[in-house]
């Protein structure tokens, strides 16, 4: 998170709005939360959204999560979006 956060803060304003479309376990969404941005993360495993969800909320983000938004071109395989903060 650390990491993150430098680059975070180094590269953009607080209220900008970060978007990582490989959410992971949220690290780069708990960053900019913590650094005053709003978020948005994208993730195609459900247990990965699950896990950044609750440390999105756990640093103070208003969370909502909508599942299968998007499906890759020729695949049942689904998309999960993570949606961090409104403003922390």
């Amino acid at each position: 998170v650390d990491v993150a956060r430098v680059l975070i803060q180094q590269s953009s304003q607080p209220g900008a709005f970060i978007v990582d479309p490989f959410l992971g376990s949220g690290s780069t969404g708990v960053a900019a939360l913590q650094s005053g941005r709003d978020f948005l993360g994208c993730d195609l495993c459900s247990e990965a959204v699950s896990v950044s969800t609750q440390r999105l909320l756990d640093v103070g983000g208003e969370t909502a999560v909508f599942s299968e938004c998007f499906s890759r071109s020729g695949s049942e395989e689904k998309g999960q979006l993570s949606l961090g903060s409104l403003r922390t």
